[in-house]
């Protein structure tokens, strides 16, 4: 986990679902190739400090992601079929789909990019936040997060 504050540059060797290894409002984020839940939890601790930015780049979407089963779940009802490679980018779209708009719902505008070439790896998308705090917008994507969660 990488915290920058103000002019400095700080690195806490942690696991970034422990509350106490964050500092108050750190001023930026940067989660690279977390794997599996280490995003979620790089976004939860993040969202709780309320950083103003955040660089997320997620990696490895296995069975310690909290959203995967649900994901799993709405594959199926929508006949989703079962061939890895076609599961495993609708997964990937949908759980990445999620982290967006739980950003969003607490205030951050977020962009969507591709870090390298997917010839690097095909775990190569950022998602990139700022802390903006607009509620229209917050309101918007939290009504999205239920709509995408009721699936």
């Amino acid at each position: 986990m990488v915290l920058a504050q103000a002019n400095t540059v700080e690195i806490r060797q942690a696991e970034a679902a422990d509350a106490t290894a964050w500092p108050k409002a750190p001023h930026a984020v940067v989660a690279l190739h977390a794997y599996g839940r280490a995003t979620d939890d790089a976004l939860d601790g993040a969202v709780a400090t309320q950083a103003r930015f955040v660089f997320l780049v997620p990696c490895c979407y296995g069975r310690s992601v909290p959203s995967l089963s649900a994901t799993e779940a709405v594959a199926e009802r929508l006949g989703i079929p079962p061939q890895s490679e076609l599961r495993r980018r609708f997964l990937q779209v949908y759980v990445d789909s999620d982290r967006v708009l739980r950003l969003e719902a607490a205030g951050y505008e977020v962009t969507v990019v591709p870090l390298v070439p997917p010839t690097v790896t095909p775990h190569n998308l950022l998602l990139r936040a700022r802390r903006v705090g607009e509620p229209q917008r917050m309101r918007q994507a939290e009504e999205r997060l239920l709509g995408l969660r009721a699936q």
